[in-house]
């Protein structure tokens, strides 16, 4: 089979949607494992009744026949496993293995139903920013309250080394950096695992953009420069990097955000990096409700993916907060089979 990298060269691939705003919807409000507004979000309900994990997996093939779906770890490093629970490190492990068990849960329930189906489905290990740690809305900022580098790095590498050492995963994903200090380290620390050739794996990062910067204010361009510098000293890395990723950001920005990073890359005459991009519906603050609300244009969200399936070098689509089975079943009709 091939690999997601060498599938995505060949072929525009759907991502699936949003977990935890799934979990939200179905799960009652006054429930014990609500995640909305808890530190572990998904991993919540991951922790307490992962068969609910496993449908939301199963709905995105079943309804929208998504060819990849992405681990419900998002939110449960292992720092924030230490701090939210009592689980020693041995149980950690197995929540972690837990999250790739319920993925293949969905995919053998899918297939069971959908035999003559015999597509590769790629299982990607999310891996959230150092913001989810924090748990105060800093993948919005980048606002990393003056965390060392060293504290940044023992936040990534437990759950890394993790999805390194489980065959079942295809790829790493790194999402929704808003930090250029953060993207430092996870390539420095890419860098020291994957000097052993048996620890390699492939992988991208997916940032959250503003405009014309990424949230903490570093221009996109200083972004796209330091990764093509530091890939061309690592060889090995530029190898097995899937592409950089665009999420949860509203989808109205994705065009000019995608323009963005590749006229950066065109001027400073370096090949364009495959792109992945799912991106949010436009969410905003009711101070009535004291809460957000996603406001849904399924007409736009249709116009804009159409937009988006022009540019060559986007090549796999699918939506993060507060998008759902029926707006990737449209990213389907759209990219076809």
């Amino acid at each position: 089979m091939l690999s997601l990298k060498e599938a995505l060269s060949k072929n525009r691939l759907v991502l699936d949607g949003a977990m935890g705003t799934e979990l939200e919807a179905c799960i009652p409000k006054d429930s014990k494992i609500q995640p909305r507004k808890h530190p572990l979000w998904s991993g919540l309900v991951l922790l307490n009744e992962p068969n609910l994990i496993k449908n939301v997996h199963y709905n995105y093939l079943e309804q929208a026949d998504v060819d990849a779906l992405i681990s419900s770890t998002y939110q449960i490093s292992y720092p924030s496993l230490k701090e939210h629970t009592d689980l020693d490190d041995e149980q950690i492990r197995g929540i972690w293995k837990k999250s790739i068990d319920v993925v293949e849960d969905a995919i053998l329930q899918y297939r069971s139903k959908n035999s003559n189906s015999k597509k590769k489905i790629y299982i990607i290990g999310s891996i959230g920013p150092y913001a989810t740690y924090l748990a105060d809305g800093s993948e919005y900022t980048g606002d990393y309250k003056n965390a060392s580098d060293s504290d940044i790095e023992s936040y990534h590498q437990p759950l890394l080394e993790y999805f390194l050492g489980d065959d079942r995963v295809d790829t790493i994903g790194f999402e929704t950096i808003p930090s250029f200090q953060e993207v430092k380290v996870v390539l420095k620390l890419l860098s020291h695992l994957f000097a052993e050739q048996e620890k390699r794996k492939y992988y991208y990062i997916s940032f959250n953009f503003d405009e014309a910067t990424i949230t903490d204010g570093t221009p996109t361009e200083v972004v796209i420069s330091y990764i093509d510098s530091f890939l061309d000293k690592y060889p090995f890395l530029r190898k097995y990097m899937v592409g950089l990723g665009l999420n949860c950001i509203d989808y109205h920005k994705i065009g000019s955000i995608v323009a963005k990073i590749n006229d950066s890359q065109t001027s400073a005459q370096k090949p364009l990096f495959p792109l992945i991009v799912y991106p949010n519906f436009t969410i905003k603050y009711v101070p009535e409700e004291d809460d957000y609300r996603a406001y849904k244009d399924i007409e736009k969200w249709k116009e804009l993916v159409s937009e988006w399936v022009t540019i060559p070098n986007v090549r796999m689509i699918g939506g993060c907060c507060s998008t759902s089975p029926k707006e990737i079943k449209e990213v389907r009709r759209i990219i076809g089979t």
